[in-house]
């Protein structure tokens, strides 16, 4: 279902430009991923393995800071938090990062006291670091669901109770539908709330790639009749308006979609008029274009996703409908 409110201008202006896909891939660039596990934030939504919840994401205004190919730091507007997380396996304790963008570069990051221990443990085959590092993701998630309001226990099942009123300490829990206890007990409940969800960097990864078959704003269509994508690139050009070189011809390139990705997901210098920035995309909708009207890609922010994390082995995998 696709919706009226556009991502803020505000998220949507960079330096060097680029679209909400472009700098979700550059988000995972140069950020190598250690491992993790913790949180800190309330509330946070976490998907049920079997029952899909109903969510709308909230574009939020934030600024990430990069690391160009020159080692260069630069801002980047984007509507999701980002923060890198250390975890000690030993005292099972997380705590956020503060090494800063250079993070990677144990001479040149800011201090951290988990990037001291991270560096100063040994590592490499056989070895592991009792601390880690891995990055995390934190979009505003409106979920549609109703929330009961529930009584809080304990690790021994026993209600933790407010000190002042002797009153049991309440949270939200979103209603599972048929079966649910908390509706036969008729508890309190709200119909939806915002909360924050935070997830892994392969998480993320698969939202953006699914936000790359979402179809066209426009007209609201996905696919062909034919069941191929409604949306197609036709080629990719300088994004300075007062050059617009050209980088890539879909129809006529050789260069594999790895090397296109390669080029087109982080900040690129024009041979021509010397403009660092995103490639422009140009693109082409089997029902806008020959209609005469301008196609626009959807993101994940324009629809509602329905989102379940079945169980895969040891681990979780978010998957959207």
């Amino acid at each position: 279902m696709y919706g009226k409110t556009a991502v803020p201008e505000a998220v949507m202006q960079n330096a060097y430009g680029g679209t909400l896909s472009q700098r979700a891939a550059n988000a995972t660039r140069r950020r190598p991923s250690r491992g993790g596990g913790g949180e800190y934030w309330a509330d946070t939504f976490k998907p049920h393995e079997t029952v899909p919840a109903n969510v709308r994401l909230i574009p939020v205004p934030c600024v990430a800071h990069r690391v160009d190919d020159a080692g260069n730091i630069y801002e980047e507007n984007i509507p999701w938090k980002e923060f890198r997380e250390h975890y000690h396996g030993t005292f099972r304790r997380s705590a956020i990062c503060s090494g800063g963008p250079l993070f990677f570069d144990r001479n040149r990051r800011t201090a951290c006291y988990g990037c001291d221990i991270f560096w100063s443990s040994p590592s490499g085959k056989g070895k592991r670091r009792p601390i880690s590092m891995s990055d995390k993701y934190a979009f505003a998630a409106l979920v549609m669901d109703p929330f009961h309001k529930v009584p809080q226990v304990d690790d021994r099942g026993q209600f933790q109770l407010n000190p002042q009123t002797q009153q049991p300490f309440t949270k939200w829990e979103r209603c599972l539908g048929q079966g649910c206890p908390h509706c036969r007990s008729a508890l309190e409940n709200v119909q939806g709330r915002i909360q924050p969800w935070i997830m892994s960097k392969g998480h993320f990864t698969n939202l953006n790639a699914y936000s790359d078959r979402l179809g066209c704003l426009t007209c609201g269509g996905r696919a062909t009749p034919d069941n191929r994508p409604v949306i197609t690139t036709a080629l990719w050009q300088c994004g300075n308006p007062a050059c617009r070189q050209l980088i890539f011809d879909m129809g006529s390139t050789t260069a594999t979609l790895e090397q296109i990705q390669g080029v087109v997901n982080k900040p690129y210098t024009c041979p021509v008029c010397q403009t660092t920035a995103y490639p422009e995309e140009v693109i082409q909708c089997a029902n806008c274009t020959p209609a005469g009207q301008v196609p626009q890609r959807a993101t994940i922010f324009d629809v509602d996703l329905q989102v379940i994390a079945p169980k895969t082995g040891d681990n979780e995998q978010t998957m959207l409908m």
